[in-house]
């Protein structure tokens, strides 16, 4: 049994290259984004130590 050939000009594996790149790349960068999350907080901000009801 002989494999199956696919016929592919090069044009079009240049263009299925560069579409799957670009779209892999702006997913990536879609998702990195819904689940990045930034707070804003002062480093020297008081914070309780734990049980103890102190602030430090």
């Amino acid at each position: 049994m002989e494999s199956a050939k696919m016929k592919i000009t090069r044009r079009k594996f240049i263009n299925k290259t560069i579409a799957g790149a670009t779209g892999l790349a702006l997913s990536r960068s879609l998702l990195a984004n819904k689940f990045v999350n930034f707070t804003v907080s002062d480093p020297f901000d008081l914070v309780p130590l734990g049980n103890t009801g102190i602030k430090v």
